[in-house]
């Protein structure tokens, strides 16, 4: 799972440029544990294929 996210991500391997879809931040109480979250990018690439699924309005 961390290969796809970092593949998701900024960045992939040694200055491979990711997608840009997501990013990860450490969880506050648990060092271990990540939170994952959508950037701007991939709620916009979220929202285009939720009106090709749905449909206009």
């Amino acid at each position: 799972m961390s290969q796809h996210l970092r593949h998701l991500g900024p960045g992939y391997r040694k200055g491979t440029p990711g997608l840009g879809l997501v990013e990860t931040a450490r969880h506050p109480d648990n060092g271990r544990k990540k939170i994952v979250f959508l950037t701007a990018k991939g709620r916009d690439l979220i929202a285009k294929i939720d009106r090709l699924l749905v449909g206009p309005g």
